[in-house]
C-alpha cells in the first residue's frame, strides 16, 4: 500500500466521519453522499485485500460502480425541484442496474474495468449537473445553498476530467504510452471533488 493511497484513504475517511458527526443535521441529499463516502472507504479498502489475494480488484468496481450511481441519482432526487426530473432519477437506477449488469456478462467481464458503464454514467452526471445549475439560476434565489453549488460544481469538473482521462487511458494504452499523467490526474481531481463534499457536510443543515 502505498503512501499515496494512504493519503487518500484518510482524506476519505475523515470526510465520511465529518458528515456522520452531524448526520441528523443534513438534507436528505447530503445523508446520501454521506453513506456514499462510507462505502467508498470500504471499497477501497476491499480492493487492496482482493489486490493481496487474487492481484486484481476489479470484480469490486462492477458492484461499486452501480452503488456510486444509485447515491447519486437519489442525491439528485432530492436537490432537483422539477417532478419529471426526479421521475427520471428514480427511472433510471433500474435501468443503469440492467445495463451495467448486462456490460458485465457481454461485454466488459468481471476482469475488466467497467469503463463503458462509467462513460454512460459520468455522461449522466454531466446532464444532470448542467440541469441543477440551471434550476439553481432560474430560481433566481437570494440565499442559495452554497453546499449545493458546491458540490453540483465540483461533480461537473470531476465527471468531465474523468470522462476525458477515461479516453486518454484507452488512448496510452493503445499506443504504449506511460500514462502516469492520466493517473495523478484522477487521483488529485478526486482528492479535490471528496474534499469539497467534506466541506458541504459542513455547510450544509436540514431545512
Amino acid at each position: 500500500m502505498t503512501t499515496r493511497f494512504i493519503v487518500y484513504l484518510i482524506i476519505v475517511l475523515v470526510v465520511f466521519l465529518s458528515g456522520a458527526w452531524k448526520f441528523k443535521k443534513l438534507s436528505p441529499a447530503f445523508k446520501v453522499l454521506c453513506l456514499f463516502m462510507g462505502i467508498t472507504f470500504i471499497s477501497e479498502v476491499l480492493s487492496r485485500v482482493l489486490i493481496a489475494k487474487s492481484q486484481s480488484s476489479m470484480p469490486l468496481y462492477h458492484i461499486y460502480s452501480p452503488i456510486q450511481y444509485i447515491c447519486f441519482a437519489i442525491a439528485f432526487y432530492y436537490v432537483f425541484s422539477n417532478q419529471t426530473l426526479k421521475k427520471l432519477m428514480v427511472f433510471s437506477i433500474p435501468c443503469m442496474l440492467i445495463i451495467g449488469a448486462l456490460n458485465t456478462i457481454f461485454l466488459q467481464s468481471l476482469n475488466r474495468f467497467p469503463t463503458n458503464f462509467l462513460i454512460l454514467m459520468l455522461s449522466i452526471f454531466i446532464l444532470c449537473s448542467l440541469l441543477l445549475f440551471k434550476q439553481l439560476f432560474e430560481k433566481d434565489e437570494q440565499e442559495l445553498k452554497k453546499s449545493i453549488i458546491y458540490f453540483n460544481g465540483t461533480l461537473l469538473v470531476y465527471s468531465a476530467v474523468v470522462l476525458l482521462n477515461l479516453g486518454l487511458t484507452n488512448y496510452f494504452i493503445k499506443h504504449q504510452i506511460d500514462n502516469k499523467i492520466s493517473r495523478d490526474i484522477i487521483y488529485y481531481i478526486t482528492l479535490l471533488f471528496y474534499g469539497t463534499i467534506g466541506v458541504t457536510f459542513k455547510l450544509d443543515r436540514s431545512k
